[in-house]
């Protein structure tokens, strides 16, 4: 979600998530009701004193409120704490490969229905049982697939990522 926020907007961590409360259409007993289903118990009454904390210093919650906000909200601990003033900027973990990216961004492309196709046929791959033979055989039948599906292109991407993998 793209967001044109305004500085006056942005000026504390309080205003940071009432507005994106705010544009996400939530009140305020909603967004705690998300954050405590989520496991961070949260109150509607902290939550009010949090986005007011222009009018009187409660301090910054903890760190699992702080990203359970963040996650709720659609947006970036960065974001809530004022690192950015990009609300969608999403950091890169650590623990995800360049590969992974690159495969999220090859699918994050496709129409919707194509997208979807190819997130079951990687879960085939995933599914698929340990014996190579097999697995190879379905590698096969799943890139055959994609191709018709979404074009040699697309194909000879997937297969030459799977071949730097076995590499």
């Amino acid at each position: 979600m793209k967001l044109t926020v305004k500085p006056a907007m942005m000026k504390s961590f309080g205003s940071r998530v009432a507005t994106l409360r705010q544009l996400n259409n939530l009140t305020q007993a909603e967004l705690a009701d998300l954050c405590t289903k989520r496991g961070s118990a949260l109150s509607q009454g902290y939550l009010s004193k949090m986005e007011n904390d222009g009018r009187r210093d409660i301090g910054l919650p903890n760190g699992d409120i702080i990203k359970t906000l963040a996650d709720v909200l659609d947006t970036t601990t960065d974001f809530l704490l004022s690192r950015t003033d990009d609300p969608s900027a999403l950091p890169r973990n650590a623990f995800v490969t360049d590969d992974a990216y690159e495969a999220a961004r090859i699918v994050d492309a496709l129409s919707l229905t194509r997208r979807q196709e190819a997130i079951n046929m990687l879960r085939l791959i995933e599914k698929s049982g340990s014996d190579i033979q097999e697995y190879y055989a379905r590698e096969q039948r799943l890139l055959d697939s994609i191709e018709r599906l979404f074009g040699k292109e697309v194909r000879d991407q997937i297969a030459a990522s799977l071949r730097n993998d076995m590499g």
